[in-house]
């Protein structure tokens, strides 16, 4: 058995920047979105660019937020949190690895050192 307080580190750490990345991304969504409809309508007059400004807007937020579940297991190596979606019948016989407690794949609890 091995000593994963290293990768445990780095993944709160990485997790506290996702966490602030989606919420400044969260909070800039509506400014952004203003500024370039308020932009493309001075440059392009009778089109506005904004819903393509928030689609995209939006698809950045949900890629930073899937990040979030994508992190390797210490001790396995495979997906913490299993795939995207998860495999639905592993997360149904362990509710704790639904939950994020432990890994899907090895039950490795979560910030365990061994």
């Amino acid at each position: 058995m091995g000593n994963y307080q290293e990768q445990w580190r780095r993944y709160r750490v990485r997790r506290r920047w996702i966490i602030t990345c989606t919420i400044v991304e969260f909070i800039g969504f509506i400014p952004f979105v203003g500024e370039v409809s308020i932009a493309s309508q001075r440059l392009f007059p009778g089109s506005d660019l904004g819903l393509p400004a928030a689609i995209c807007w939006g698809a950045l937020y949900l890629f930073t937020g899937s990040r979030l579940r994508s992190f390797p297991c210490p001790r396995c190596g495979k997906n913490f949190f299993g795939g995207i979606l998860g495999d639905v019948r592993v997360l149904l016989q362990k509710p704790r690895a639904f939950l994020g407690r432990e890994c899907v794949y090895c039950g490795l609890p979560i910030y365990s050192d061994t």
